[in-house]
């Protein structure tokens, strides 16, 4: 075991955010270190990912009887957090509806919301494709 840090006693097993639990030995400063650095990475990625509740519509249509939304996601960071989903046999009132206002952009087996079929990339091109996929493949 090497040399542990003042901050650090063997009687505390949790070390920052990082909990050992019931480890027989206290891991070396540079294992904690390296896993405290993988823990602010996991929490830096996690901020982000699109929260369904901080969503703004940027185009909305209707093809047939599914939905293409095109949607801004306030605090994610990748393509400006603009996302095209496709919803089958769903309007936005009725998605709106059934998920209390939460749109996920991830995919999901899940019946509790109503979850999109297809993501396309948010760009004009992606746009086009998706209004494709809607009338044309579902």
């Amino acid at each position: 075991m090497g040399c542990l840090p003042n901050w650090m006693s063997r009687s505390s097993l949790t070390v920052g955010r990082i909990n050992f639990g019931d480890a027989k030995e206290t891991p070396d400063f540079d294992t904690i270190m390296a896993l405290n650095k993988r823990a602010n990475e996991l929490e830096e990625a996690n901020r982000k990912q699109p929260r369904p509740d901080k969503w703004i519509p940027i185009k909305t249509m209707e093809v047939g009887p599914h939905l293409v939304l095109e949607l801004q996601y306030k605090n994610c960071t990748n393509y400006e957090g603009r996302k095209i989903l496709v919803f089958r046999d769903t309007s936005l009132p009725e998605l709106i509806e059934h998920n209390n206002n939460l749109i996920d952009p991830h995919f999901s087996d899940s019946s509790k919301y109503i979850h999109p079929v297809a993501r396309f990339e948010p760009t004009q091109e992606g746009l086009e494709m998706a209004i494709q996929f809607a009338r044309n493949i579902l």
